[in-house]
């Protein structure tokens, strides 16, 4: 009565067609042609579950996987084309054919479906970028552009989406950057702490405040000739600035994020970090 002609559905409903067949023949109906193809599995093999991996598309929006690059990985999970992994829309309409279909199920790597939306997320434009941080909630958007200026935020973006997996850890780290970190970790820096940490640091405020222009080059500069002064490796120095720049010790260059930063804020939070050595 729908005029359906094609059935194409999960292997577990092979069960179901003899039956199904029966009931077009009663009526009188035109028997659709059947495809089955083969189940998402879950690590152990398995059939996906919530267990296992969000179910819900809903639930990849919400943490920030983009709908390309959700959409490329899951047509790639059971289908392949050579070796290509990335494919747009439209080469996926052109190349796809029910026969290319794998006969075995796809196993759903989440670390492979970050690995996609990282790709994805680099090539976002500034503008797309906006986009998507809207469309994960309008209090996200808010707290994304209330403490940055465009020209701010475009250097940012490039400073974090090379390391970035998802819209909303790009977004929060983007958020994150723009508040001063509260109590400090010093058991992050415990192995590059010195005898001369407190010296290096104030050091590096009294040398930064004479520096007219902020260039992340001879910040670098200044900071390898400071660690010679006192005798320490330059990584003595960079990651106690990380760590009261950002509350971490991993994040991009920190004497680029000191150029966005600028010195007063910069300073402040050195003196923080001080505070509490």
């Amino acid at each position: 009565y729908m005029k359906i002609s094609h059935v194409i559905r999960g292997e577990d409903h092979i069960s179901n067609t003899p039956k199904q067949i029966v009931i077009y023949n009663a009526l009188g109906a035109t028997i659709p042609l059947f495809a089955h193809i083969p189940l998402i599995l879950g690590d152990a093999g398995n059939k996906l579950s919530k267990r296992d991996t969000d179910v819900s598309v809903e639930e990849y929006r919400k943490k920030g996987y983009l709908p390309d690059a959700l959409f490329n990985y899951l047509v790639r999970l059971g289908w392949s084309h050579g070796d290509q992994e990335i494919f747009t829309k439209e080469e996926l309409i052109s190349m796809f054919d029910i026969k290319d279909v794998g006969k075995k199920g796809g196993i759903f790597d989440v670390k492979k479906l970050q690995w996609l939306n990282g790709l994805y997320l680099r090539n976002l434009n500034y503008d797309q970028l906006l986009k998507a941080v809207q469309d994960l909630g309008e209090n996200y958007y808010k707290d994304f552009i209330s403490s940055w200026n465009e020209e701010e935020l475009k250097k940012i973006f490039q400073l974090y989406s090379p390391r970035a997996i998802t819209v909303l850890q790009l977004a929060g780290d983007i958020i994150s950057l723009s508040m001063t970190p509260e109590n400090l970790d010093l058991s992050l820096i415990a192995k590059w702490r010195t005898d001369k940490t407190i010296d290096l640091l104030n050091s590096f405020i009294e040398k930064l405040d004479a520096t007219k222009v902020l260039d992340h080059k001879e910040l670098f500069g200044l900071a390898k000739e400071i660690c010679a002064e006192f005798d320490n490796k330059v990584v003595s120095l960079a990651q106690p600035l990380r760590l009261a720049l950002t509350g971490k010790i991993v994040s991009p260059g920190v004497f680029e994020l000191i150029e966005i930063l600028g010195k007063v804020e910069v300073v402040n939070r050195i003196k923080g970090l001080i505070g509490v050595l």
